[in-house]
Formats: C-alpha cells, sequence, structure tokens
C-alpha cells in the first residue's frame, strides 16, 4: 500500500448488486481500482468484458486472493454471505459485504468476531434508516437514499490502508438483526421482548 497505488478491490458476483451498483462504484472510486471478479457464469463474464473490458474473471475466492487484491466486496445472495466473509478474513481480506449482512445474528456476530481476530477491515452496505459514515474523528447520518455513495469506496480504501475507520459500522447490522429476531419471537409469544445487556441493540 505504498504511495498513492490505488487499492485493487475485487469482487465477488455479478449479478444485478453487483454489475449496476458495486462494479460501478469501484471503478470511480478515487483511490481504488476494479481488479477482478469472482464469477463462473459465462454470461456474466461476457457482461463483465464488455462493462469493463480486461478485467479478469476468477473462478473463485481463493484465486482472486492469489491475483494479488487488496480487498473484496461481497454481492452474492444473502445465504452466501457470512460463509464468503469468513473465507475472505481466512485470507486476509478487508471486506466490503452486501446487505443483508446476515441472515441470523449469530452468523452475523461470528463474521465480525474473525475479522476482529484477523486484524481485517469488514464493513456493510448501509441500510437508509441506520447506515452511518466515518470521516475523520467523526461520525454522522449517512442519508444512503441521496447521498454521494462514491465516497464509500474511497473511505473503504483509507480504512484498508489504515488512515481511518470503515464507512460503515458493522454492528449497526447485528442491532438491526436482533431487534427483528426479538420482533418475530414477540409476534410468535405474544409477548414483549426485551433486548438485553451484551445485545448489539443495547450498546
Amino acid at each position: 500500500m505504498e504511495g498513492f497505488r490505488p487499492v485493487r478491490i475485487g469482487l465477488v458476483g455479478y449479478g444485478k448488486g453487483g454489475r449496476f451498483f458495486h462494479a460501478p462504484l469501484i471503478a470511480a472510486a478515487a483511490g481504488c481500482e476494479l481488479t477482478g471478479v469472482v464469477t463462473r457464469s459465462a454470461e456474466r463474464r461476457d457482461d463483465l468484458e464488455h462493462d469493463y473490458p480486461g478485467t479478469p474473471a476468477y473462478d473463485g475466492l481463493a484465486e482472486l486472493a492469489s491475483a494479488g487484491v487488496d480487498a473484496v466486496a461481497i454481492s452474492t445472495p444473502a445465504d452466501t454471505h457470512v460463509p464468503l466473509v469468513l473465507e475472505a478474513v481466512s485470507l486476509g481480506l478487508p471486506v466490503v459485504c452486501d446487505k443483508p449482512f446476515a441472515l441470523q445474528s449469530a452468523a452475523a456476530r461470528q463474521a465480525l468476531e474473525a475479522a476482529r481476530r484477523a486484524g481485517v477491515p469488514l464493513t456493510v452496505v448501509p441500510r437508509e434508516q441506520w447506515g452511518r459514515l466515518h470521516a475523520g474523528h467523526t461520525t454522522r447520518l449517512w442519508p444512503s437514499e441521496r447521498g454521494d455513495w462514491t465516497e464509500f469506496y474511497t473511505s473503504f480504501a483509507d480504512a484498508v490502508r489504515g488512515r481511518g475507520a470503515v464507512p460503515v459500522d458493522p454492528w449497526d447490522a447485528v442491532a438491526g438483526l436482533e431487534v427483528l429476531e426479538a420482533a418475530q419471537r414477540s409476534a410468535a409469544t405474544g409477548q414483549v421482548v426485551t433486548l438485553g445487556p451484551g445485545t448489539a441493540a443495547q450498546t
């Protein structure tokens, strides 16, 4: 990460979210470079060549990592998010994970703890209602429905370089899941469910 070399970001998944959201943002963000895409689909590989000629496609995360990326963005079906985050973290790669981050709060916690132990940045695409943007030493609400999304990957690149916090606190995603799970238990039992100490929603 010496000098001003762009942060080389690989993208996992080239469906609608990967192709029309993440890839253009990465390619346009200051300090970032779209280095490669993981997709096994021949059709999506053709789309990638049309959109970003010469950008290589890979069969899996390990192959992408060995190509020398600095970080990855995951835009795949929701049930694959946590396994892919865990694989990326085990490879020492900082991660942007699309929403929903996980389907259960316990799985989200597992991924966050793995990233913490590995010492790699992990952030999530914010939901409009609760996203936060870290800018320098301040934290402000992230108005994602009308915000400047190009700042997201530039801020992430700074975090990868060790120059700031990730753009969105991933513990917000855990808190959102805990509230949802509490609401589901309340609806199923007809009783009020209180979120106790130690939950992300209470911190």
